[in-house]
């Protein structure tokens, strides 16, 4: 059970990809996002690929709406939080210590990934050399999980925190805080 409780805190982190900085948009042009990638064989398998950084990681389709944009390394859809002020902490007789005293919290806006991260987002990474595969391939239900293209589009599960953040710095992206 607590291996499930880690696995799913982990998904939660890799869905929350927070944007480094607020950026100024570039003018709208057409680049092909990648929707699913090559498959490897095995954790240990290398592979040689090289990622050409760019100046602009996420530009605005020109079909959405100014609070969203799409990056242009993973294809991530990402959403824009306006700043503003809410009530954190716990605010009944059963919250935790940690949870006390609740306070205000104000934020400034930032940019949150829209979705979870996905086994083909993921392997983008993988295979530039900048992630490590996940802990397991397999899923609790599936004895092929993350190398099998039928799932490219599930969320990647069984990487650690470490490899979250790595994950969200090679996207030009951040962990979300507490707060966020």
């Amino acid at each position: 059970m607590k291996k499930f409780i880690q696995t799913i805190v982990i998904i939660v982190i890799l869905a929350a990809c927070a944007s480094k900085e607020v950026a100024v948009f570039p003018e709208p042009t057409s680049t092909a996002i990648p929707t699913s990638v090559p498959t490897i064989a095995h954790p240990s398998a290398t592979v040689e690929v090289q990622v050409v950084p760019t100046s602009a990681p996420t530009e605005v389709a020109p079909t959405q709406p100014s609070n969203q944009r799409t990056s242009l390394i993973d294809g991530m859809p990402e959403i824009h939080i306006p700043e503003g002020t809410f009530r954190m902490g716990g605010m009944d007789a059963r919250s935790a210590p940690d949870e006390r005293p609740a306070h205000d919290v104000t934020l400034s806006g930032y940019w949150m990934d829209q979705l979870e991260v996905t086994n083909a987002m993921y392997m983008l990474c993988v295979k530039s050399g900048t992630c490590k595969p996940p802990q397991s391939f397999k899923s609790q239900r599936r004895p092929e999980y993350f190398n099998n293209p039928e799932f490219n589009d599930y969320p990647v599960i069984y990487v650690t925190w470490g490899q979250a953040k790595t994950y969200c710095e090679w996207a030009q992206r951040r962990l979300p805080t507490e707060a966020e």
